[in-house]
């Protein structure tokens, strides 16, 4: 064998030996990583350097980390320096590709599973900060020193998200330098994203879960006047959105603003909701068995003139496409300056609607066109003005309004037929109503004028109005032309013998 050959059967022996040395020392280090022993070492290490430098209590039953990348944390606990809890994890575990996040250009959260978490995060003044900046001011950088060049021209790291498991969480989050007092505590939300782009502001998921949960949100002070640039407007896309058993408050003492819930159950299929060019698609969405409370307060205030001119009239630029609604029992109350409701007589500071049923097809608007097809109606209001049936067939336009199919029954009150005004265009209608042209067909008339006494109390007084609503008013009418100007094609009207 020529001496060319033994020296290359040298460096291949050799090379072959590194290599070896290389996968035996990878092979140790990995077992080292994913025995009890070593991972208690280095939970132990890591631990100890973090309560060294921070000055905080910081307890771990528990680190594991699984070949597949998936980290497992048990019985996580922090507290600050002077004894108190931040926070608390009974189980997390998480599931990181770890190559995409060495190559340095995405990051993926293939799955998170949390399980039994309660933070409290407090600030009292804004020299001491929040409880949980201990941790942070221990590895703040530096500011004496230079910070390191940032690439401007690269890419922005990509961020994929799978699915979020949260059960049993517990959070306090109270800031008395800016107002704000919330809790929030929920037993369960699932998180189904199938798409993440934080750059955009686009998601999109699957399922998205809400079971049993309470959120409380009181503010005490006026929000400062804020000078940064507003964040980009989010867009979400979801397939299917189930919310049950959520019950809070919202309070605004600033705005004097008060709002209690309680949603029993809400489905949404097919769902997108663009803020960024105010869009709002959904195919279904259900309301039911669920009850809402909104008070306000009003300064008596000096009415602005009415001769002045009004301002002409604009669309919103938004466009709304809801294929059906179904609200099923519901009630909804309204209070002003703490005003109640009185049985007879109807308050509009004052509305109390119960066993509410709203049930539509078709809700389409968009800039100059809005339809509706509403299918059922059906409410109680506190006063004792029962809506019993509303079904019409509704559609907006800048030149027209039509009414169709319209059939109205309110207490003993009944009303059905069809109704078309017709404008130059919808702003002037509004200033001058006077031109528009109608079309009226009115085929039946089932009138009580007694129920005027709900709005209006001291007409029970007038003997003519008492007289008026001693009998129905019964028939039909039909009616067109100019607003300032009906022609009565048919008027066929019964009071009493009349």
């Amino acid at each position: 064998m020529s001496d060319k050959k033994k020296r290359a059967l040298k460096v291949l022996n050799l090379l072959g030996k590194v290599f070896l040395g290389i996968l035996i020392l990878l092979l140790l280090i990995v077992l080292f990583v994913r025995s009890p022993w070593g991972q208690n070492i280095i939970k132990d290490k890591v631990i100890n350097s973090i309560e060294k430098k921070t000055g905080g209590d910081i307890a771990l039953e528990r680190l594991f980390i699984k070949f597949n990348g998936d980290i497992q944390v048990d019985e996580l606990l922090i507290k600050t320096p002077e004894g108190d809890t931040v926070l608390y994890a009974g189980s997390l575990s998480a599931n990181i590709p770890i190559i995409p996040l060495i190559k340095g250009n995405s990051f993926g959260l293939d799955g998170l599973d949390v399980n039994k978490v309660k933070a409290r995060i407090i600030r009292k003044d804004s020299m001491s900060g929040f409880n949980y900046e201990f941790l942070t001011n221990a590895y703040a950088s530096d500011t004496t020193q230079a910070a390191p060049a940032t690439d401007t021209t690269s890419a922005p790291m990509e961020i994929n998200i799978g699915n979020i498991d949260l059960n049993d969480f517990d959070i306090v989050y109270k800031d008395d330098v800016s107002g704000i007092d919330a809790e929030v505590k929920f037993q369960k939300i699932l998180l189904e994203f199938t798409k993440t782009d934080p750059q955009n502001m686009v998601f999109s998921a699957g399922d998205v879960i809400l079971r049993d949960a309470m959120v409380n949100y009181v503010q005490t002070k006026p929000f400062p006047e804020s000078n940064t640039e507003a964040p980009p407007m989010p867009v979400f896309e979801i397939d299917n959105i189930e919310i049950s058993n959520l019950q809070g408050v919202y309070d605004t003492k600033p705005d004097s603003l008060y709002t209690g819930f309680l949603i029993t159950e809400v489905n949404l299929d097919k769902s997108r909701l663009d803020l960024k060019d105010n869009v709002i698609i959904s195919e279904f969405i259900g309301v039911s068995n669920s009850n809402i409370t909104l008070k306000t307060k009003q300064s008596s205030v000096k009415q602005n003139d009415t001769t002045a001119a009004l301002a002409p009239f604009e669309w919103p630029q938004w466009k709304i496409d809801l294929a059906t609604i179904d609200f099923e029992n519901n009630s909804f109350k309204y209070l002003v300056n703490d005003a109640r409701v009185k049985k007879g007589t109807f308050d509009p500071n004052s509305v109390e609607i119960d066993s509410l049923i709203f049930k539509a097809e078709s809700i389409i608007y968009e800039e100059a066109l809005a339809s509706a097809k509403i299918q059922k109606v059906h409410f109680q209001e506190g006063s004792g003005l029962d809506l019993n049936k509303f079904n019409v067939q509704a559609r907006l336009t800048h030149e027209q309004m039509e009414f169709s199919d319209l059939d109205i029954s309110v207490n003993n009150n009944r009303l059905s037929g069809d109704l078309n005004i017709a404008y130059e265009n919808f702003s002037d209608f509004l200033n001058k109503p006077d031109n528009a042209r109608l079309d009226l067909d009115l085929k039946n008339i089932y009138l009580r004028l007694s129920e005027i006494y709900r709005f209006q109390p001291d007409l029970k007084e007038n003997k003519y109005v008492q007289a008026l609503a001693s009998s129905p008013i019964k028939g039909k009418v039909s009616a067109n032309g100019k607003l300032n100007n009906i022609n009565l094609q048919n008027l066929n009207l019964n009071w009493s013998n009349t």
